[in-house]
């Protein structure tokens, strides 16, 4: 492939395969521990952990979760970021610098041997990083429209991120020439 990234952002604005370069990834803890809101002393807002599960009238609670700052890649749609009803939330995959692994492993992950981990090489003015299919979450639009895109992947490079996001999830592999639009 001549390139994975455009020269310049995507022009339509947020799209899938674009790097974003700090977002917040994570999960809940085990075990679940639900919290409520409680004032602090000072009239501060805090936090304390409840027995059972309490979603409030639109049936969001909250938890204690754990996470890390990163760089990630949208997954989503493009055609569903530009829908302003389905934009409240983004799909995101976390990324890692491709030097936190011994150097046989990041070979493997370059070549695509790690079905898990799609390599991407090459950012511009950034060492090679993966990004990470297992961890897939998403998060509010508001954080990532807050947040710096950093570069577009080029529509070839999209078609490779599909084909890998199918054989990922379904272990069917569909070359990523068979996608005649990157969407």
């Amino acid at each position: 492939m001549a390139s994975w990234w455009r020269i310049n952002l995507n022009p339509k604005g947020l799209s899938r395969g674009d790097v974003i370069r700090l977002l917040l990834s994570g999960c809940a803890v085990a075990p679940i521990r639900p919290l409520r809101s409680r004032p602090l002393k000072g009239g501060k807002a805090g936090w304390e952990e409840v027995a059972s599960w309490t979603p409030g009238n639109n049936g969001v609670g909250y938890y204690l979760a754990s996470g890390k700052m990163l760089p990630c890649l949208v997954v989503s749609h493009s055609c569903d970021l530009e829908k302003p009803k389905a934009t409240a939330r983004v799909t995101i995959a976390p990324m890692r610098p491709l030097s936190v692994f011994n150097p046989a492993d990041a070979e493997v992950v370059l070549r695509g041997e790690n079905l898990s981990l799609l390599p991407l090489p090459d950012i511009p003015g950034w060492e090679n990083h993966c990004a990470d299919l297992r961890c897939i979450s998403y998060i509010d639009r508001l954080l990532v429209d807050a947040a710096e895109r950093v570069v577009s992947m080029t529509e070839e490079a999209t078609k490779v991120l599909q084909a890998r996001l199918v054989h990922f999830f379904t272990r069917i592999r569909i070359p990523a020439d068979q996608f005649t639009k990157a969407e």
